[in-house]
């Protein structure tokens, strides 16, 4: 069994059109393509351009690091001014799951962040991010016939 990743030896930080060889490593995969396939990325030139189109004045794309530099997950956070809030979008390459790196980047980014508040939106079939969800310490906020409403208070 690998040994468990300590938050110390991860960080996040803004992706840049330099990080597009290593999103397009892991922006792949079944589960992306079924619940979030606005993060897929082929070819170098549609990450960069993913990268390029979701760094905006509203929107940020945020990567989670190991300790060797290497890119495990990402996060499109897109700002919701009225609440002090951001919704929360993210995926974590496929070979980098069960590892607890969603979690842990969702709480380093609350910490580096000013945000109150991180809302998700997450598909009733998306087991493995309602348990992360669970493990986060989100609140469930509602229900409707697709989704689940989650608050994460930072």
């Amino acid at each position: 069994m690998a040994a468990k990743t300590k938050c110390t030896d991860l960080s996040v930080r803004k992706l840049t059109p330099k990080d597009a060889w290593a999103y397009k490593q892991i922006a792949f995969g079944e589960d992306l393509f079924r619940y979030c396939n606005f993060f897929v990325a082929s070819t170098l030139e549609e990450a960069e351009k993913r990268i390029q189109q979701n760094n905006t004045k509203y929107q940020t794309l945020y990567g989670l690091f190991t300790k060797s530099n290497r890119l495990v997950a990402v996060f499109l956070l897109s700002a919701d001014d009225a609440e002090n809030a951001a919704i929360v979008h993210y995926f974590v390459g496929e070979r980098y799951r069960g590892n607890g790196y969603a979690c842990a980047g969702l709480k380093l980014l609350s910490g580096e962040l000013e945000y109150n508040t991180f809302r998700f939106e997450v598909r009733k079939k998306n087991e493995s991010c309602i348990r992360v969800m669970e493990k986060l310490g989100a609140e469930f906020e509602r229900s409707d016939k697709r989704h689940f409403y989650y608050a994460y208070y930072c």
